[in-house]
């Protein structure tokens, strides 16, 4: 459980709205805001696209299920 900050909910509608274009809806954008938040860079989503979507840091989330598949 996390708790979640207006600001944080600002910033996943900041993103749903950057990639509108790709499938990022608002639980990929608010996991990807608490990860970037928290500092954690692996993931677990059904989703496979965070490849997508850059952090503040310049970095990429990496989503395990993905790791997984690729075996």
């Amino acid at each position: 459980m996390v708790e979640i900050k207006i600001d944080d909910i600002e910033q996943t509608l900041l993103l749903t709205e950057k990639y509108s274009n790709v499938p990022m809806d608002f639980a990929d954008a608010s996991l990807a805001v608490v990860a970037e938040k928290r500092k954690i860079k692996n993931v677990v989503s059904i989703d496979s696209d965070f490849y997508v979507y850059p952090t503040l840091s310049k970095g990429y989330l990496q989503n395990i299920f993905d790791i997984k598949s690729n075996d």
